[in-house]
C-alpha cells in the first residue's frame, strides 16, 4: 500500500486523539507508546518526532482541553459590559448546567477511567492555576462595585475552583443524579459566603438557565 504522508499538525492531532481513546479504554499506565504507534499504523520514530514521551502526549492533550475550557471562561470574564454579579451568574450557570456543549462529554470521556485518576486530578489543577488569575479579576471588580467583599481574590478564587471542580465531578465522588443536585442546591449560599455578599444573590432559581 502506498504510503500515506500527513501533514505536520494533522499528524499530531492524529497521536492525541488515538492516545486519548487507549487511555480511556485501557487506562493510561496500561497503554504503552508501542499501542499508540500499531494503532496508527506509523513508525515508533514518527511518534517521537512529535513527542518525547508518553507523558508528553498526556500533557498535550490536557492542554488542548484547557484551551477549549479556557476560551467561552476568558470570554465572560474579560465581558467589558457586564458586572461581576452578571459575570458570576454567567460563570456559574455555564458550569452547572447538564448541557456544555457539544462534545463535552465525550472529550472528557477517558478521563472517568478507573486508572487515570492522576491525569484528572492534573488537568483539574492545571485548570485552577489557569483559570485562577481570570476569576480572581471578576472578584476585583465585584469589590470595586460594592457586591464583594473579599481580601485576598486569588487566593479565594484558586479555594472555590479546587473546591468546585473536586466536590460536584461525580466521577471523583461518584455522585448520583440525586446527590448532585442536592450540592448544587447548596452552590448559591456556598458562593454568597465565600464572596460576603447578600443573601439570596446566588440562589438556585437565579443560577437556573432563563432564570433572572
Amino acid at each position: 500500500m502506498p504510503r500515506i504522508t500527513k501533514n505536520p499538525q494533522e499528524r499530531r492531532e492524529e497521536i492525541l486523539d488515538t492516545a486519548q481513546a487507549l487511555f480511556g479504554q485501557k487506562g493510561y499506565q496500561q497503554t504503552a507508546v508501542s499501542d499508540i504507534v500499531k494503532q496508527i499504523g506509523v513508525a515508533q520514530g514518527t511518534f517521537y518526532y512529535y513527542f518525547k514521551s508518553k507523558e508528553e502526549v498526556a500533557d498535550a492533550i490536557i492542554a488542548r482541553h484547557l484551551a477549549h475550557m479556557l476560551e467561552p471562561f476568558s470570554k465572560v470574564a474579560g465581558n467589558g459590559q457586564w458586572t461581576a454579579y452578571e459575570k458570576m451568574k454567567v460563570l456559574l450557570r455555564m458550569e452547572l448546567s447538564e448541557d456544555k456543549g457539544e462534545g463535552h462529554e465525550d472529550a472528557f470521556q477517558y478521563l472517568h477511567h478507573e486508572n487515570n485518576a492522576l491525569l484528572h486530578q492534573n488537568l483539574i489543577v492545571k485548570m485552577v492555576r489557569s483559570f485562577a488569575p481570570l476569576l480572581a479579576a471578576v472578584f476585583e471588580q465585584g469589590v470595586r462595585e460594592g457586591d464583594f467583599n473579599i481580601k485576598e481574590p486569588l487566593a479565594v478564587a484558586e479555594f472555590f475552583l479546587t473546591g468546585f471542580q473536586f466536590w460536584l465531578d461525580s466521577a471523583i465522588f461518584h455522585w448520583t443524579d440525586a446527590e448532585r443536585r442536592e450540592r448544587v442546591q447548596s452552590i448559591g449560599s456556598i458562593v454568597e459566603a465565600l464572596l460576603g455578599m447578600e443573601p439570596g444573590m446566588f440562589s438556585a432559581n437565579r443560577l437556573l438557565p432563563g432564570e433572572h
